[in-house]
């Protein structure tokens, strides 16, 4: 049965033989629907774990890649037999398939089995493999929309992570949770910004730079427009850090918050070059120039 999936594939798309990056046509048109569309029929099958591992086992990575979709229709039948295979999958070498398995285990797993998956994610953020590790950040991004609460908890066993591609993909994590609604992962809390900005206020007393990055990182997002007085408010303090990546994390918020609140940062940021902090003094004048470089 694994190979008429393969087969059908590569017939499908004969650039899979070539092992070239998984792009968003491939995976979308092709990987997604013909994983599932299998995945399902074969959910139930005692062998449907066998079928799987040696698709996971395949030196394609699109293959791998259609290994996690598949796995993902399975573990809404049986989900504790998924976790060997996952596991692998989240360590893969590459960043395509790592991004597939989380991606099933939030749009698929989660959507029958949501607490399995956080059960299951709560191991993964002690594992020592940082591929695994960051799988988490991914894969509780619908289960969080609607439990910030419990999936800030995971995520801030990680805020000190040592792994940057870790830490950037809790930042990405937290802005998607802090949402009121997301396109694609649905309708969240009302309450969402502030319980982050909460979040957020009570994590900034850490000096730790990696926490504090992080913190400004998610700070640069649509959901902090809806309490921009707050995240301003917050952005600042960290700007007044001494801590050149904090700093620069700080500006690079800032820019993106003035692509819907051009105004309001604008007479925040003249604001901030009259402080009395030289840091933040120098985030300001940073951030000018570039929103004077995109008006030019």
């Amino acid at each position: 049965m694994s190979a008429d999936i393969r087969e059908l594939l590569v017939k499908a798309a004969p650039e899979v033989e070539a092992d070239a990056p998984i792009g968003p046509a491939l995976m979308f048109r092709t990987i997604l629907p013909l994983g599932k569309e299998h995945g399902a029929s074969i959910a139930s099958r005692v062998d449907a774990i066998d079928i799987v591992e040696r698709l996971a086992a395949d030196e394609k990575a699109a293959v791998r890649a259609l290994a996690c979709v598949v796995l993902g229709e399975i573990g809404q039948v049986a989900p504790q037999s998924i976790v060997t295979v996952a596991h692998r999958l989240a360590a893969d070498e590459r960043w395509e398939v790592r991004e597939a398995i989380a991606n099933a285990l939030d749009d698929q797993v989660g959507r029958t089995q949501p607490e399995f998956v956080y059960e299951l994610m709560s191991q993964w953020v002690h594992d020592p493999d940082p591929n695994v590790r960051r799988a988490p950040t991914n894969a509780l991004m619908r289960y969080g929309i609607r439990q910030p609460r419990k999936v800030i908890v995971l995520m801030k066993e990680l805020l000190h992570d040592d792994s940057e591609y870790v830490r950037k993909n809790v930042a990405f994590c937290l802005q998607q949770i802090a949402k009121t609604k997301h396109p694609i992962l649905g309708a969240g809390n009302a309450d969402n910004p502030d319980v982050m900005l909460e979040t957020l206020q009570g994590w900034s007393e850490d000096p730790d730079w990696r926490k504090r990055w992080i913190i400004a990182q998610t700070l640069g997002n649509v959901w902090a427009k809806e309490r921009l007085a707050q995240a301003l408010r917050l952005l600042k303090e960290l700007a007044a850090d001494g801590n050149k990546r904090v700093q620069t994390a700080v500006a690079g918020s800032l820019k993106e918050l003035a692509r819907k609140n051009p105004n309001d940062v604008r007479q925040a940021v003249h604001k901030w070059s009259k402080d009395k902090n030289a840091n933040v003094r120098a985030v300001a004048e940073k951030v000018r120039e570039k929103l004077k470089g995109e008006q030019r």
